[in-house]
């Protein structure tokens, strides 16, 4: 076989290889929506779990917009049961506790080469998509309960 049959034949082989990866991803990572007349779930701002037989109409909108939506009530139970621990173990700061330079103030982030959830000290700005913690032993008992949904909710990363 001649080299440049060879290399064309791996050049092949790796696009193909690339065109499934992303396929992969795309479909890992792309929001699911349900199609005309499915059923989905999702937590109220009560915490419980509602469902609506998709329509596409305005009330569809304004629910995928605002909530996280599910295709089982059992994915949706889970999901509310994770806002309800990350509301136990969270603390708001007060505006008077961001300004004070003397009260710690503890978040978690993903370490995406680990696929691990870290804390991080951090006294100086306020993000609001951030989960804070008063005690860095209290956002280490949420991570240690929570991981895997932490993972999943929070960063997208689902482990297998």
């Amino acid at each position: 076989m001649d080299i440049d049959k060879k290399i064309e034949e791996l050049r092949k082989e790796f696009n193909e290889k690339v065109d499934e990866l992303k396929r992969e991803y795309k479909e890992k990572n792309e929001k699911w929506v349900p199609k005309e007349n499915q059923f989905y779930f999702y937590v109220t701002s009560s915490m419980a779990i509602d469902y609506y037989n998709y329509r596409n109409d305005e009330i569809d909108e304004s629910i995928l917009k605002y909530n996280k939506i599910f295709k089982t009530k059992e994915e949706a139970q889970e999901y509310a049961t994770y806002l309800k621990a990350r509301k136990e173990y969270s603390y708001e700061f007060s505006r008077e506790e961001w300004e004070s330079d003397g009260i710690d103030k503890y978040s978690i982030y993903c370490d995406y080469d680990y696929n691990n959830v870290m804390i991080g000290l951090c006294n100086t700005f306020r993000n609001l998509n951030q989960i804070y913690f008063k005690t860095e032993e209290k956002a280490q008992e949420f991570i240690d309960k929570y991981k895997k949904q932490i993972l999943k909710f929070e960063f997208g990363i689902e482990e297998e």
